[in-house]
């Protein structure tokens, strides 16, 4: 039994997708700006993209988990072509001007496609669980 209404349900939909589009663009974005802490080297994608476990999350619990792996894979196609944008534009956090979306980015085309691979490989496990 679903404890949330109709329409709490559909306002989570539009926020959760929101917030999906949020994380995977603004960690394909951040993962081209390198960091070291510590010694350690990373990106600043490290520190935005566990939230995608979050909203992942609270996707499974609001929708269930066929319902919330479609609504997420449906996402996941407008966050990456976003997120190619907003990366191609910024890349390396150099403003590139316009002109950067009319020429092909296969560094920023490959953080978005691993993206979506990691997603997809990911889920393959969890649906011979369920």
């Amino acid at each position: 039994m679903n404890p949330f209404t109709t329409v709490q349900r559909k306002k989570a939909l539009v926020w959760l997708s929101l917030f999906h589009l949020l994380v995977i663009t603004s960690s394909n974005y951040l993962v081209q700006l390198p960091i070291s802490i510590f010694g350690f080297h990373t990106t600043w994608g490290a520190f935005s993209f566990p939230f995608i476990f979050l909203a992942t999350d609270l996707t499974v619990r609001i929708f269930g988990a066929p319902l919330a792996r479609r609504i997420i894979f449906a996402v996941m196609v407008p966050a990456l072509a976003i997120s190619y944008g907003i990366s191609a534009l910024f890349y390396m956090g150099e403003w590139q001007g316009f002109a950067a979306l009319g020429t092909f980015n296969l560094f920023v085309a490959r953080i978005a496609v691993a993206s979506f691979m990691a997603y997809a490989l990911g889920q393959i496990p969890r649906r011979s669980r369920l």
